[in-house]
């Protein structure tokens, strides 16, 4: 089951697929020495310190389990900041598919893994614009969501 679950975060973050240098890795992972439970309930008040708002948690593991699959805790946690949004909507609305931001939360064995898109994947393609700066800070921050989200306590 652990290739599924891989499967299903590569195909969740598939737009974020173009090819990584050795320096800005494309994909953010942390593991968390958490149980499933409390690393969720680390993940989102990690979001709410650092400025975002969550928004919703889909559940993947849900829908799997109705379709004959024993596959354990597997979330999608979105989240934001609700001005960034309206503004990259209206000014750029080929961001879209990308908002709001998006962590991965999964059980594998004994581990919980946190995953995210890097954001400055994204800042590749609007260099020299206005919003470059907005990817950048949101790189640094889901950086630090996923390390608050990870630190043992």
């Amino acid at each position: 089951m652990g290739l599924l679950r891989r499967g299903l975060a590569l195909c969740a973050l598939c737009l974020f697929s173009w090819a990584a240098s050795a320096e800005e890795p494309a994909m953010l992972v942390v593991q968390s020495p958490d149980s499933y439970p409390e690393a969720m309930m680390k993940l989102q008040r990690a979001i709410e310190a650092n400025g975002y708002r969550f928004s919703r948690v889909q559940r993947i593991d849900y829908g799997l389990r109705k379709r004959g699959y024993d596959i354990p805790p597997y979330r999608i946690v979105f989240f934001g900041k609700p001005d960034q949004i309206r503004f990259l909507s209206v000014a750029k609305p080929e961001l879209l598919p990308f908002l709001p931001l998006k962590i991965i939360i999964y059980q594998e064995h004994d581990r919980v893994t946190l995953l995210a898109a890097s954001p400055s994947r994204l800042a590749e393609f609007y260099k020299g614009q206005d919003i470059a700066g907005i990817f950048a800070s949101w790189d640094r921050d889901i950086r630090k969501i996923l390390a608050d989200a990870s630190r043992s306590e």
